[in-house]
């Protein structure tokens, strides 16, 4: 279906410019946004200022309040950013401060093969919180280019919260479980805004933390922002479950 490019005459359609940060100079800011309405924007993505104490700073939301209403005086609409940075749920690590537990968590496995037998002994490392489970298996090698475990022959191996060990006969492998923060080698480690630690985005007493520092300083200080906001932009939040290693 043709596209009609008589759509992008109305506002609606148009783009809307990431203006994370604005000149401090009311006429020069000004003067910025009349630019921006010219060159034909139909308004901006933009946040409250990051700088001193950001969104916990009151003075920022009131200079915010101002910016939104210089906006809509040109006929400008905004989309809220709700974050300083990305992955939205991290608050510039705010929401962690204090609140270990609302870190984001995964499961990690080891596994060793024996096609002669040894003794192997796992430890675990500095990074991760404990094993939650361990165990060996016989492997199936008969048939050309595989290995097939043999689950229903699983043989438990006792553990501790960071080792364990254990005898390998000759076509055995050894799975040892683990948890450790979502963190290393993930997204957050590998982005140009921060390396902070991330929280659990399935726990809800995370996102009710990161709301009360990113969402509610803005709704008390200005009531009506978000009914007047266009949409909010919450920026890439992450199950942390792509590692690249």
């Amino acid at each position: 279906m043709p596209v009609d490019k008589n759509q992008f005459s109305s506002k609606k359609y148009r783009v809307n410019l990431i203006m994370h940060n604005w000149p401090g100079e009311r006429n020069t800011r000004q003067a910025l946004m009349d630019a921006i309405a010219a060159y034909g924007y139909g308004g901006v993505v933009t946040n409250v200022p990051r700088e001193n104490g950001g969104i916990q700073n009151p003075g920022n939301i009131e200079e915010f309040k101002q910016i939104i209403q210089e906006l809509e005086e040109r006929g400008l609409s905004f989309w809220i950013y709700d974050e300083d940075g990305y992955p939205s749920g991290y608050a510039a690590g705010k929401v962690l401060e204090g609140h270990p537990e609302l870190e984001a968590k995964g499961f990690y496995m080891i596994r060793r093969i024996a096609y002669e037998p040894r003794h192997s002994v796992f430890q675990l490392d500095d990074e991760s919180d404990r094993i939650i489970w361990a165990a060996k298996y016989p492997v199936d090698c008969s048939a050309l280019n595989d290995s097939i475990l043999q689950y229903d022959r699983m043989e438990a191996v006792p553990f501790s919260d960071t080792f364990c060990e254990c005898d390998l006969k000759e076509k055995e492998a050894f799975f040892i479980f683990c948890v450790k923060p979502a963190y290393e080698g993930s997204h957050c480690t590998h982005n140009v805004c921060s390396h902070s630690r991330y929280i659990n985005i399935l726990d809800p007493h995370a996102i009710r933390r990161f709301l009360d520092l990113c969402y509610e300083p803005v709704a008390a200080l200005i009531p009506d922002a978000y009914r007047r906001a266009e949409a909010v932009f919450t920026d890439e939040p992450s199950l942390q479950n792509a590692y690249i290693v």
